[in-house]
Parts: C-alpha cells; structure tokens; sequence
C-alpha cells in the first residue's frame, strides 16, 4: 500500500500552467498542480497508454505580464 502526503495548498492558485492551463501551486523546486502533479502531459490522452510514456515537460507557470503570470 502506497500512501501520499502532502501540506494543504492554498485556496486559490499561484499562477496557471503555460502548457496545460492548470492552477499551479510553488512546491520547492517546481511547480504542482491540485493532485500534486508536477509534470504536463503533451500528448493528447487518445496517443498515450499504449505501453510507452507520454511526452512531458514540467509544469511551468506564464510568462510575467500575462494572465496566469505568478503573482
């Protein structure tokens, strides 16, 4: 049995995933969404479970002076 802790994050989130558009949460290093998901899938859920892992890239907040921007 696997089990999965992690603090409460705050109500609202910090800044929104370029890739995916996700409200991101600042955990450490690198950028969580809701589920404590640190990774944005780039391929559509149609092209991935086909016995090879999906391409993906770290969730990465908007650039600064667009909306979704870290605050």
């Amino acid at each position: 049995m696997t089990a999965f802790w992690m603090e409460p994050l705050p109500p609202a989130p910090e800044a929104s995933c370029r890739g995916c558009g996700t409200g991101l949460w600042r955990r450490g290093e690198y950028w969580t969404d809701a589920n404590g998901i640190e990774v944005c899938v780039k391929a559509a859920p149609e092209s991935t479970g086909h016995g090879e892992r999906p391409d993906y890239v770290f969730h990465e907040p908007m650039p600064e002076g667009l909306i979704g921007a870290p605050r």
